[in-house]
């Protein structure tokens, strides 16, 4: 145990120290902002030039909610928007033809559940064809929550503690659409699946060129005499995924920051972190860690059947080609969430680390069961891979000369049993 911990020390002290490194980390930095920043200052600057000539959008409101909410003021914040109160009958009708109508119009219900001033909740129901339609769920909240403590403000004199915190609640909200595919989250899940490839794959090639470095230099022969080859490449492995973690974790924290500093008042469902809880940082980090080291025991078998450092690129060729199809995979299966591409894209091992964070976060209520059965699979192919390349690194760790070729690499295996 002593001597995976001393590896990994080196390794993550050695690759940290080095240039390649902190650029890498401050350039994803730099794009996790922008991408969140530039879609909201584009979003901000075309909401402030006037609405084109044309028909306007109408956005239906029940008539319950002029109780707290002033027809003219929700018209004067919304002037894109043919802003109308409609009463209960009118809603259930429209309801109907909003959600099936390739029109942008948009349908609120708005209504407060419970009883008693500390106990009701306000909520609304935001109907719409497609999330993009319409000013977004989010504006809505915002609006009708300013516009309804004002309301109750000007109503009291006095306030009790517990009807100060019934007035300040957040309105809350669901949204409920005509269609089944949406773009919500987009940005967030095309980012988290472009970064998890990222550092999954950069780091995992590492792991190859620092393994073949050390071949060159004549490392590997001290460290093979003081330890046995496992613990070497559980060494360098857990050292260079701590790296990726740490890089990991920082661009999410830019990315969080700059969407809380400038994405958050955007409005665009496109943009949105909703999915972005707790459990799917948990579910994200379990993701990274499996996916890495699944890649990562593959690149450690190509950098030890190399003799120098200039052949790494060739002999991770195979693994490279293998990244890229289970990305692009990745990629295409979440650009629609509810197809069966998208379930074959979570289930494989090998795209599935991409794929199903990207999914959790862009469509939402994913069944538990696959979630189970792609951690499942991915839990018991990497340990499978991670046996069965240890045991090949084992035996071509000390190899120099020619490049070795899959089938000498199983037959130096099975001469060492």
């Amino acid at each position: 145990m002593n001597s995976i911990f001393t590896i990994f020390r080196f390794t993550f002290r050695e690759q940290a120290r080095k240039k390649s490194f902190l650029i890498s980390t401050i350039i994803l930095m730099i794009v996790a902002v922008a991408m969140v920043v530039v879609p909201a200052i584009i979003t901000q600057s075309q909401s402030s030039k006037p609405a084109a000539s044309g028909t306007k959008s109408v956005l239906y409101l029940d008539d319950e909610t002029a109780v707290t909410l002033s027809p003219d003021i929700v018209q004067k914040a919304l002037p894109a928007y043919t802003v109308k109160f409609v009463s209960a009958e009118q809603a259930d009708s429209l309801r109907r033809s909003v959600l099936k109508d390739d029109k942008d119009d948009v349908l609120v219900v708005f209504k407060e559940t419970g009883s008693g001033l500390e106990q009701t909740v306000p909520s609304f129901t935001y109907y719409t064809k497609d999330k993009d339609n319409g000013p977004g769920a989010e504006t809505l909240a915002r609006l009708f929550q300013t516009m309804r403590e004002k309301h109750l403000l000007r109503r009291s004199d006095t306030l009790t503690e517990g009807q100060a915190d019934y007035i300040l609640q957040p309105v809350q909200y669901h949204t409920q659409t005509g269609s089944a595919d949406s773009m919500t989250g987009f940005i967030p899940a095309i980012a988290v699946c472009i970064l998890l490839f990222i550092t999954i794959f950069s780091y995992g090639y590492w792991v190859a060129m620092s393994i073949a470095s050390e071949k060159t230099s004549r490392v590997l022969e001290i460290l093979i005499t003081s330890t046995k080859p496992s613990r070497i490449v559980i060494g360098k492995s857990l050292a260079m995924g701590a790296l990726g973690l740490s890089q990991l974790l920082l661009v999410l924290c830019a990315g969080g920051v700059a969407y809380g500093a400038a994405g958050r008042g955007s409005g665009l469902p496109f943009l949105s972190f909703a999915g972005f809880t707790p459990f799917y940082v948990v579910f994200l980090l379990v993701y990274f860690v499996l996916g890495f080291a699944l890649y990562a025991m593959l690149n450690a078998v190509a950098g030890a059947t190399v003799s120098n450092a200039d052949d790494v690129r060739s002999a991770v060729q195979p693994i490279t080609m293998l990244g890229m199809v289970s990305f692009y995979l990745a990629y295409f299966a979440f650009m629609a969430p509810h197809t069966p591409l998208s379930l074959v894209a979570s289930l494989i091992p090998f795209s599935a680390p991409f794929s199903m964070p990207a999914r959790l976060m862009m469509a939402g209520g994913v069944p538990w069961w696959q979630v189970a059965l792609s951690l499942l699979l991915l839990a018991g192919t990497t340990c499978a891979l991670a046996a069965l390349s240890i045991r090949l690194y084992a035996s071509a760790v000390l190899h120099y000369g020619r490049r070795l070729k899959l089938a000498d690499l199983f037959r130096l295996a099975k001469q060492a049993k």
